[in-house]
């Protein structure tokens, strides 16, 4: 009697944490369209870390469901049940673990292309900086050749009028 009532207590434990996990999927027939989403290095290694993680805890569960099952023959029927919510439980984290593999990538793709476009703005910048340039020497190649006419002119005015 003893051990029905540690394995019936034990099992409602299990059932808690098993179903504590899973509690935010929703499960649904219909297919949804793939999304791509993007987020910081930091958020993503955050959130592998969690799958990882829960992979460990579904794996310790797994362990003691088989090792209850093994025990006990009065609650097949829940173990069933809770193997069966283990299982869909692993579904959704290799779900979960795909989508993160996608965003990885997504992560790869925005970080090459802002390397591209800082190259682009590297050499825009270079460009504005030269035709910068250009224009300041323009400028004082004019203002150089403005003096020296002046000064020619006034040369060229004193020597008539001392003359």
């Amino acid at each position: 009697m003893w051990k029905i009532k540690k394995g019936l207590i034990l099992l409602a434990f299990l059932l808690s944490l098993l179903l504590s996990p899973c509690s935010y999927i929703s499960y649904s027939a219909a297919p949804q369209a793939v999304e791509t989403v993007t987020m910081q290095r930091t958020q993503y290694e955050k959130l592998k870390s969690i799958a990882s993680n829960q992979q460990l805890r579904l794996d310790q569960l797994e362990t003691k469901l088989n090792q209850l099952e093994n025990n006990s023959t009065e609650a097949s029927q829940e173990l069933t049940e809770l193997q069966n919510q283990l299982t869909e439980c692993k579904k959704e984290l290799i779900e979960t673990q795909k989508q993160l593999r996608s965003a990885e990538i997504s992560l790869q793709t925005a970080e090459e292309k802002l390397m591209k476009l800082q190259i682009s703005l590297d050499r825009l910048t270079e460009k504005i900086d030269e035709l910068t340039h250009d224009l300041k020497l323009a400028k004082r190649q004019r203002n150089l050749w403005s003096y020296i006419a002046g000064a020619v002119a006034t040369g060229w005015l004193v020597d008539k009028l001392s003359n």
